[in-house]
């Protein structure tokens, strides 16, 4: 009886099965196919573009090394500061330094001095003697006073009547020393030149260099400015 029933059931009902049946079988076919696709898709290689890559390979040269020259070390250059100054001595200079840099180092001036007679300005070399006066001393020629290198050459004897300028150790001869020899003497003028040679021709040779104080117009002041340049 059931399956009779079962039956008939299906007859009545025999189209809505083939229509629900046919809507089913299509679902599961457009699944299938789109699972189909969509796994060959994600199988497949990407296509990539080749673009050719055109490399210019441009050989440059290292530039050439420039050697930097060291920088060539300067002699040093030292001068002696006397006179009316604070602490005079002898002091290492730059070159071309100038007298008023040096009284500067020199811890500055004495308040008799004379500065009427300096000048500040003046350049400075190697062995440069600067002697700084004081109010109311008497200075002839320079203030400054450049002493040349000795040379290891041999001097020829001086002539009759002619002078030798200094010994080995670029001190004055004040038996030898010619006029222009002796102004290069700090403080010492072509006017106390010539009144020393004057007193060398009347008295004769010097026996010290103490006794250069015996000239007119060279006294203690201006022989302590001078007595380590002399020699006899």
């Amino acid at each position: 009886m059931q399956w009779q029933y079962v039956t008939e059931w299906i007859k009545e009902h025999k189209q809505q099965f083939l229509l629900y049946g046919g809507i089913v079988f299509l679902l599961v076919t457009i699944g299938i196919i789109f699972s189909w696709r969509r796994g060959t898709s994600s199988h497949k290689a990407p296509v990539t573009p080749r673009v050719a890559s055109l490399s210019t390979k441009v050989a440059t040269s290292p530039a050439p090394e420039t050697k930097r020259s060291s920088p060539t070390k300067e002699a040093a250059l030292y001068v002696d500061i006397k006179g009316a100054v604070k602490h005079p001595g002898v002091y290492k200079i730059a070159s071309n330094e100038r007298v008023s840099t040096v009284i500067q180092r020199a811890g500055g001036l004495l308040e008799q001095a004379d500065l009427q007679q300096v000048n500040l300005a003046q350049k400075l070399a190697d062995q440069a003697v600067i002697y700084i006066p004081r109010v109311g001393e008497e200075t002839v020629g320079e203030c400054v006073t450049f002493i040349e290198q000795p040379t290891t050459a041999t001097a020829p004897a001086p002539a009759s009547g002619a002078t030798s300028t200094s010994t080995a150790e670029g001190k004055v001869n004040l038996n030898t020393a010619s006029k222009d020899d002796l102004t290069k003497l700090t403080g010492i003028g072509p006017k106390k030149a010539e009144q020393i040679l004057a007193y060398r021709q009347e008295h004769g040779a010097f026996k010290s260099i103490d006794e250069i104080k015996q000239v007119s117009g060279i006294g203690e002041k201006t022989f302590t400015s001078i007595k380590d340049q002399l020699t006899i």
